[in-house]
């Protein structure tokens, strides 16, 4: 290692050149190491460096702070740097690579956050979900039944073993409705995934249904059984005006509960329910009896509300 011509400088001689702070950004040479150099600033930071050439491309690399290095230290720090670069090596650029790999890294792990399972299921409940009506039911489905075996995971690392051990314990224990329902739940949310371009196949896509045959509801409520709760509702006050519309109305609950005042004409006797509220979509009429009327006129109605 070349020895620098100048005279290496003190730290006495430091103290007085950095007494006052310069106009403008100034670079010491301090001897005794080729390239070793002072950096001081208007701002009075005073900071240590090395500056070489590789390849004829001017460098240079910050050592340290001068409160955080003596002089001494610096000095030494800035010989062994320059015996790496006499033998061929570059420091800044090992510097600037080691803070390309950290970058990258920190970038791979957000990404690998992004990528989890739990992070864009909920983006996926976001997005697609909170328009549904059933999207609590759904989201009790994946969380109870599917994210316990794959929680953690990115969702390209989920495989169809996954998919299979869920919905094959659920069939071991009998649960056959409930198997289809968590594979019709989560082949909805990876086609979601795979629409997305996060995921490359569907790992709930061929999965043959656990129920093979089709079941069609033959039980309906007799007479004495809708007398009963007809009667049993009594004590509930106001409330027992919704079950009993459940029951004159033959309407869905949500359609029940959800009903609002500007809906209802009693006039032409017709309640009319939105679109929004209709499982299919489109507004739907229901002709009002004069059963369904004492029930409606039977609800306390509040100013400033439209809720039934």
């Amino acid at each position: 290692m070349g020895a620098s011509r100048l005279k290496p400088v003190t730290t006495k001689e430091i103290e007085k050149l950095t007494s006052e702070n310069p106009s403008t950004i100034k670079h010491r040479s301090l001897g005794g190491v080729p390239g070793f150099v002072m950096v001081h600033t208007p701002s009075g930071y005073t900071s240590y460096g090395l500056i070489y050439r590789v390849r004829g491309q001017r460098k240079k690399l910050t050592l340290g702070s001068a409160k955080s290095l003596s002089l001494g230290e610096a000095r030494k720090l800035a010989g062994q740097l320059r015996a790496s670069i006499d033998a061929g090596g570059d420091p800044h650029g090992e510097k600037l690579e080691q803070r390309r790999r950290a970058e990258a890294e920190k970038q791979r792990e957000v990404g690998q956050h992004q990528l989890q399972v739990e992070v864009l299921w909920d983006k996926y409940m976001l997005q697609v979900g909170s328009r549904l009506r059933s999207r609590h039911e759904k989201d009790r489905v994946f969380r109870r039944y599917i994210l316990p075996s794959i929680c953690g995971l990115s969702v390209a690392d989920v495989t169809r073993k996954h998919a299979l051990q869920v919905i094959d314990a659920l069939v071991d224990r009998d649960k056959r409705r409930m198997a289809d329902k968590v594979r019709q739940e989560g082949g909805a949310f990876f086609q979601w995934l795979l629409e997305r371009e996060h995921i490359d196949r569907n790992v709930f896509a061929g999965v043959r249904k656990a129920c093979t045959g089709k079941s069609i509801r033959i039980r309906v409520l007799s007479d004495a059984e809708i007398k009963a709760i007809w009667q049993a509702s009594e004590p509930e006050g106001r409330w027992s005006c919704w079950v009993r519309l459940l029951i004159l109305t033959g309407c869905r609950n949500m359609e029940v509960r959800g009903a609002r005042w500007s809906e209802f004409d009693f006039r032409a006797r017709t309640w009319t329910i939105p679109p929004e509220r209709s499982k299919n979509g489109r507004a739907h009429t229901v002709f009002l009896t004069s059963a369904m009327i004492s029930v409606i006129k039977k609800i306390p109605r509040f100013s400033g509300g439209d809720l039934l």
